[in-house]
């Protein structure tokens, strides 16, 4: 009987601890994914388009894209959430901005932004609230909070 209730126990202990281990690997950085994903090629062109106004039409008066080519801008909106935090999910969110990033070496690089997600490349991410730096900056664009030089 001991012997059952020890196998169990350690068996319990092993689970949980896999559990916790697995759901951490989900966890990245906003920074990290972009240095995965883009590396070392030089962005040339940012822009920005606002899906929420394309299809609900209900943001009178901001612009449907924004077409950002100052390097300032560029590395303000992109660097600026590198820490942000990000877990992997398989949830499709919906979106409110497009960020397309095109490269000296004529590549295209798209992010989609949701008030609480983001999806590069084929996978989505949840982002607390809280931490979306990147769609509270790209919001701010749109807002004319923020001026392209």
């Amino acid at each position: 009987m001991r012997k059952k209730t020890i196998l169990f126990v350690t068996g319990f202990v092993v689970f949980i601890v896999g559990f916790v281990i697995y759901d951490q690997m989900k966890y990245t950085t906003y920074g990290e994914i972009m240095e995965e994903w883009i590396g070392e090629e030089e962005i040339v062109e940012m822009k920005l388009h606002n899906t929420r106004k394309r299809a609900y039409d209900q943001l009178e008066g901001q612009e449907e894209q924004i077409v950002v080519e100052s390097p300032e801008k560029m590395i303000d909106v992109i660097d600026e959430s590198s820490d942000m935090v990000m877990k992997r999910n398989d949830e499709i969110p919906i979106w409110d901005y497009e960020i397309r990033l095109e490269t000296k070496e004529g590549n295209e690089y798209v992010i989609t932004l949701g008030y609480d997600s983001a999806q590069m490349y084929d996978t989505q991410y949840e982002i607390p609230e809280e931490d979306n730096r990147l769609h509270k900056k790209v919001r701010a664009v749109f807002s004319n909070e923020v001026k392209d030089d």
